[in-house]
């Protein structure tokens, strides 16, 4: 029985004593990346306990130093004008790239009823 993306939770569990901390999760992409890093650096990330025979949820142990919780990202107005002329050059762009293979296209359409 697969679970719906509402009880696909994850929790993360440690405590001050312990370097590590133990993540629980039913999240399939996090998972995954959770699975990769277990391979790739076994001596770190290791898979914790199997919860249920299906492995809808699997638990992780994994270094504490890892687990942060980040500030949001402040943007100044320069930076926010910045973005947005940058998102005006790439429509513009975009357009222009768009309209060139138009023109391409319609040539080879002639072309090929020429023939």
């Amino acid at each position: 029985m697969s679970l719906t993306r509402l009880e696909s939770e994850t929790g993360i569990s440690y405590n001050d004593e312990e370097d590590t901390a133990i993540v629980y999760t039913a999240n399939s992409p996090l998972m995954r990346r959770l699975d990769d890093l277990c391979k790739r650096f076994p001596k770190e990330f290791q898979r914790h306990i199997l919860i249920g025979d299906d492995e809808e949820i699997k638990s992780y142990k994994i270094p504490k130093k890892y687990v942060q919780i980040r500030m949001p990202k402040v943007l100044d107005a320069k930076e926010i004008a910045r973005r947005k002329a940058s998102g005006e050059r790439l429509k513009k762009y975009m357009s222009k790239s768009q309209a060139n293979s138009d023109k391409k296209q319609a040539k080879i359409k002639d072309n090929n009823k020429k023939v």
